[in-house]
């Protein structure tokens, strides 16, 4: 469907990224992560053919995507960029009309056709209602699922969008990322995104590319790339850890207290314990421990009533 070989991309003479190697199918989801100026967004304006590559090849269903006509790469891609547009009094419905702009004769005239798949579109991202309100209007998740919209009125086959989730408040992001695996699932679409949000790019996610320092650091199925070495790696973390378990970031304690604590739980019960611990400063640590261990620590507190919950100790 979607492959880069040996793809080096950057402006004028400067190389961002180099020796990208990538592969994508239908009904798959690429998410691309890493810093900010490491190049994602050069990388996805290049697979879009808004630049031209440095060096290597994007091929499009076995073709040089640089070498079609801007007629055929709109037929077969859709691109949704983070940068804001102002389209004045347009509605939401003139928005997402300009993606039949492919399929229509020299004056841009909508069908029959080109009208059911505008509606169609609307509806598959839950955005009928907003057809008829200005774009200027809606809220940033409105808008995002009207240009959302728009990209699917051009019936592609792959999906280009760049952080969709900027500007948004967690419902949105929710709704987005729930809709993003629905596309590439049962529309069979082959998706291609950056996102700053690990969580929400795990959930998703067939395959992560891991950029830094102008190349692809790790490449792969998330379970097998999104190791915590890698990410801290990925981040330069210093004052904080990645957990391969619970999907996101952990602070570091600054250590202030001067106290090291055992955290005794299971089943998810002491992550809030946890946080609230190292917040305030505690040394903590976790695992599996035998009776005779307790002979060394001071219980801070135990709940014997509800023995679900944690309880931790201090060394005496």
């Amino acid at each position: 469907m979607l492959r880069a070989e040996n793809l080096s991309v950057g402006y004028d003479n400067y190389i961002v990224v180099e020796g990208i190697n990538l592969e994508i199918r239908e009904g798959e989801i690429l998410c691309i992560i890493g810093p900010n100026g490491a190049g994602k967004s050069t990388l996805l304006k290049t697979i879009a053919t808004y630049l031209k590559p440095k060096k290597g090849v994007v091929y499009l269903n076995g073709r040089n995507i640089h070498k079609l006509s801007a007629r055929e790469i709109a037929r077969e891609m859709s691109v949704v960029l983070t940068e804001q547009v102002n389209p004045g009094n347009l509605t939401g419905y003139d928005i997402v009309a300009i993606g039949r702009h492919p399929y229509t004769d020299i004056f841009g005239r909508l069908g029959k056709r080109d009208r059911e798949v505008i509606e169609q579109a609307a509806k598959s991202v839950n955005a009928t209602h907003l057809l008829s309100k200005n774009f200027f209007e809606m809220s940033d998740g409105e808008r995002q699922k009207i240009k959302i919209a728009r990209a699917l009125a051009q019936e592609p086959k792959v999906l280009i969008l760049d952080e969709p989730t900027s500007f948004l408040d967690a419902k949105h992001k929710i709704e987005l990322t729930i809709l993003l695996r629905k596309l590439a699932t049962e529309n069979n679409l082959a998706i291609v995104v950056t996102l700053h949000d690990i969580e929400l790019a795990l959930r998703i996610a067939d395959k992560m590319a891991l950029i830094k320092d102008g190349k692809i650091m790790a490449y792969g199925c998330p379970e097998d790339v999104m190791k915590r070495e890698v990410v801290n790696s990925l981040y330069d973390l210093k004052s904080a850890n990645y957990s391969e378990v619970l999907g996101y970031f952990e602070l570091k304690s600054l250590g202030s207290k001067n106290c090291k604590v055992f955290l005794v739980c299971g089943g998810g019960t002491g992550a809030n314990v946890m946080r609230f611990l190292v917040k305030n400063g505690y040394n903590v640590a976790v695992g599996v421990v035998s009776l005779s261990f307790f002979s060394s620590f001071k219980v801070l507190s135990f709940l014997i009533e509800t023995p679900a919950l944690p309880f931790f100790l201090t060394q005496k």
